[in-house]
């Protein structure tokens, strides 16, 4: 929002400061071996490239993000890759690889309850901010797809789905707010 007020040279200067920073913190991450900070270093520059519609750029950075949190067992990270990839995807009109991609980010958020949620806090806003995007992106993916298929029994079964990953965000939402498993 801030970027889209400023003028196209402070613009650009903005960019190139974001995407100087991105990659020094990569290279910084390399060096010391960090590859949780590796992972995240390319997870944003893979954001930063998909907010500029450079989408080779951006599924590049962020398929390199999802094998660093993958080497490292890191579903925090993981989770958020899928679901960058998949928005990137689905940019580039690829429908079923961006569904599939959206699937696993919901997969790993259920695989992983405890861990997703802690640090967001007991408040279905802090929740929402944190993963709730993912659940709500890919029902309006099924939705749209749904829409998109030529069989009836293909697209009630994608709204079924789309129901089914609602009925998981509720569920999640709650556990949340209560702070345990419900």
């Amino acid at each position: 929002a801030l970027l889209a007020a400023m003028s196209p040279a402070g613009r650009a200067a903005s960019l190139l400061s974001a995407f100087e920073s991105y990659d020094a913190a990569l290279k910084g991450s390399e060096q010391l071996g960090d590859l949780r900070a590796v992972a995240l270093a390319n997870l944003n520059l893979g954001a930063l490239y998909r907010d500029e519609q450079h989408r080779s750029e951006a599924l590049y950075f962020t398929r390199l993000a999802q094998r660093a949190a993958e080497g490292i067992n890191a579903p925090e990270l993981l989770y958020r890759a899928h679901w960058q990839e998949g928005q990137i995807l689905w940019s580039e009109h690829q429908v079923g690889p961006a569904l599939a991609a959206h699937r696993r980010a919901v997969e790993i958020l259920e695989e992983t309850k405890p861990v997703a949620s802690d640090g967001y806090g007991s408040t279905d806003a802090s929740f929402r901010m944190a993963v709730g995007g993912v659940y709500q992106d890919t029902v309006d993916l099924l939705l749209r797809t749904s829409s998109m298929v030529e069989s009836e029994r293909e697209s009630d079964l994608l709204i079924a789905e789309a129901r089914e990953t609602l009925e998981k965000l509720k569920g999640a939402e709650l556990r949340d707010y209560f702070e345990n498993e419900c």
